[in-house]
């Protein structure tokens, strides 16, 4: 991702608030699991991480998105 600038922080700020596994694998697919109570947030988070991948966001772009998926959770 050319454009952004300071990495990936989506899913660190994310664990600050709301307790979720992660899991990402080799064929670039991710598993998000916060518990069937919380499918509302895990759709969240995996629209987010999509959008985080497409869109090339900066890091304060992403603690932006990071605002909406917690309070989805």
């Amino acid at each position: 991702m050319a454009g952004r600038k300071g990495g990936v922080v989506l899913l660190d700020e994310v664990a600050e608030h709301v307790e979720f596994e992660v899991a990402i694998g080799r064929n670039g697919r991710v598993w998000v699991n916060a518990g069937e109570e919380k499918m509302k947030f895990t759709l969240a988070l995996g629209r987010a991480l999509q959008e985080v991948d497409e869109k090339g966001l900066t890091v304060e772009e992403q603690r932006e998105v990071v605002r909406g998926v917690v309070k989805s959770g």
